[in-house]
């Protein structure tokens, strides 16, 4: 028997698991980093059980319906002028949003660094400029 194991990454954010529903249709699910911002074309990716690798071709992107609440935010910090706290969002999907390159938190005009091994699918940590 044929096993295919399936992944699929979207604006470079990768997928906790894929279920492969027809020959045209995978639904991919994302919760360790969040959804991958709110649109993007899918690569999907499939290891045969034999050793070799396929790649489905995507025409068009894939879109999602994606409202970031913040719940909390880090309050009462205290740093110095030249910075360097950490500062901590509470809001799902932030983190996967973030890992687009197109988007950052930006402080007093400066983008807050975010701090991968920090953050969650329900945190975005960044290192305060």
């Amino acid at each position: 028997m044929t096993e295919l194991t399936a992944t699929a990454t979207i604006n470079g954010v990768s997928s906790d698991s894929v279920s492969v529903i027809s020959e045209t249709e995978a639904v991919a699910s994302f919760g360790t980093y969040g959804i991958p911002a709110t649109t993007g074309v899918p690569d999907l990716h499939f290891t045969h059980s034999d050793g070799y690798d396929l790649y489905a071709s995507i025409d068009a992107a894939a879109s999602f319906e994606k409202v970031i609440d913040v719940t909390s935010s880090s309050s009462s910090l205290e740093c110095s002028f030249a910075g360097g706290c950490s500062y901590a969002i509470e809001s799902d999907g932030l983190f996967g949003t973030l890992l687009d390159n197109n988007n950052e938190i930006r402080i007093c005009g400066s983008t807050c660094e975010l701090v991968d091994d920090l953050s969650s699918a329900s945190f975005a940590v960044c290192n305060l400029p």
